[in-house]
């Protein structure tokens, strides 16, 4: 087991004041192996099951959201106005012969928010930048998810360090790999969906919240 030197670290704690909070004491390059080979693991395994086909009809939209930019995300336009959802849904909702023409008459308006079927803008912001470096093929970008997904299992491993401070590594490798290789978030996070990025922001948050709980 290898660990960092005392001279290297007193080094890095000069140079950097946030060192402590980011990089636990027993956290060492047996840590950083573990998740290394976990990860790569994971991608050898799972990684060709990626589909490469045409977007489903969630996949397609969220697209479409993305190829309006930033700024339409970040300002929401252009978007429906409530009133109007209420006067459509008393006019024609009630008919059930005219209710398509409500799916219709949103998408005719390029509603930014319909196109993310309500969900908020943080993920698309990342697809945004995802395809500007990746490209826009439906295997490229549904890896956008499986990374947020994989940076999840991350935050999990080192969270338990940042929490527990000493005899970490067993709790970190069970509850890590428990998520990673969940049947249920694999599949998720195959696809192009917001859900993927939800999980990695709701772990850091619940550690980060439990840190200073413990403080």
């Amino acid at each position: 087991q290898l660990h960092f030197s005392g001279k290297a670290k007193q080094l890095l704690l000069r140079k950097i004041d946030i060192f402590p909070r980011i990089f636990p004491v027993d956290f060492t390059i047996t840590d950083i192996t573990i998740l290394v080979f976990s990860v790569a693991t994971f991608a050898a395994l799972f990684g060709r099951a990626v589909p490469s086909t045409v977007f489903t009809y969630d996949e397609a939209d969220y697209m479409f959201a993305v190829s309006q930019g930033f700024f339409a995300n970040y300002l929401d336009r252009p978007t429906t106005p409530f009133l109007t959802y209420i006067t459509k849904g008393l006019t024609e909702g009630l008919a059930s012969d005219r209710r398509t023409s409500l799916s219709e008459y949103i998408r005719k308006n390029n509603d930014i928010a319909f196109y993310r079927h309500f969900h908020g803008p943080l993920y698309f912001f990342w697809l945004i930048v995802f395809k500007k470096f990746f490209g826009s093929a439906e295997l490229t970008m549904r890896w956008a998810s499986l990374i947020c997904f994989i940076g999840s299992f991350i935050a999990v491993y080192i969270g338990n360090f940042l929490l527990l401070k000493e005899n970490a590594r067993i709790p970190a490798i069970l509850s890590s790999l428990l998520l990673l290789f969940s049947p249920t978030n694999i599949i998720t996070s195959l696809q192009i969906t917001p859900h993927s990025l939800y999980v990695l922001i709701v772990v850091l948050g619940l550690f980060f919240m439990a840190m200073m709980i413990h403080k």
